[in-house]
């Protein structure tokens, strides 16, 4: 998994974050238009085949038109997605049935 990044103007900062099931799912933070500290959250998740990026022309349309003011958005990739950790077949059966919960 990459390391964290840090954060430019505008642009997601993208880290990790571990499983209760020992998998690290990648997540993208992305800053509002105020310079505030952020109110609220919107968190965005992705369907079945794709990965957290497909959201990003979603994440900049909201940000021109200014409806991600004093608040974030965040983007994770599901476990076996984008560029989280991909579950080992044992993983598949009793530990599927865990949610993986980063906050």
């Amino acid at each position: 998994m990459a390391s964290d990044t840090a954060a430019v103007e505008g642009l997601p900062l993208a880290f990790c974050c571990s499983t209760p099931s020992g998998l690290n799912l990648a997540v993208a933070e992305h800053p509002g238009v105020s310079r505030q500290p952020p109110l609220a959250a919107l968190l965005v998740s992705h369907a079945t085949g794709v990965c957290k990026e497909a959201y990003e022309p979603l994440i900049i349309a909201l940000r021109e038109k200014a409806l991600i003011l004093q608040g974030r958005a965040i983007t994770f990739d599901f476990r076996g997605h984008g560029r989280s950790d991909r579950p080992s077949a044992a993983m598949l059966t009793e530990q599927a049935a865990e949610p993986d919960v980063i906050w």
